[in-house]
């Protein structure tokens, strides 16, 4: 695999504090034409909701393997949170189910997926260590970017009126006084 520091210099740099300036589709767009295919299906294999892929390089085997075991741990703590018995397996890593565990006790659900949104930087942050201009680095950045975009799409208002009314549409079918 080849470096790429022409592409990689003309890429906005992004912090997660950054509106982003790409979009998804601009961005693949943009690698389609400087990455081989092989290269670009690397890169187009990286998403938030990861799906098993038998082609997946290092970078995308610690991607599924994070956000499934956070998503996993989520679920965990869900349960428990509930009081409702988890019927899977899994093997307890403390640092990661304190972060779900950190997550679910948010107090409300922008503020949980603000948290897990900065969990899954600074995962990234951590990965891309040593990755400056390889084929690598443009993954994480396509992770990083899909992050940043998600980000534009809470909007807390909206969120509040579809949360009332989701809210009292189940209270008003449960016909339970409260």
């Amino acid at each position: 695999m080849g470096m790429y520091y022409f592409t990689v210099a003309s890429l906005p740099s992004l912090t997660y504090q950054s509106q982003p300036t790409l979009s998804d589709v601009d961005y693949l767009q943009y690698l389609q034409e400087k990455l081989t295919p092989k290269e670009f299906a690397l890169v187009d294999a990286c998403r938030l909701i990861p799906k098993e892929s038998s082609k997946a390089n290092h970078i995308l085997r610690e991607w599924i393997s994070f956000e499934r075991s956070l998503r996993l741990y989520l679920a965990v703590q869900r349960a428990q949170k509930r009081q409702w018995e988890f019927n899977g397996s899994y093997q307890p890593t403390a640092n990661l189910e304190d972060k779900a565990r950190e997550a679910v006790s948010k107090g409300n659900p922008l503020e949980a997926e603000s948290y897990l949104n900065e969990l899954r930087w600074e995962f990234l942050e951590n990965l891309e260590t040593g990755h400056y201009f390889d084929l690598e680095y443009l993954q994480i950045y396509y992770l990083k970017l899909q992050i940043l975009n998600r980000k534009t799409l809470f909007e807390p208002k909206m969120g509040r009126m579809n949360f009332e009314g989701t809210y009292n549409e189940i209270r008003n079918n449960m016909d339970i006084e409260i």
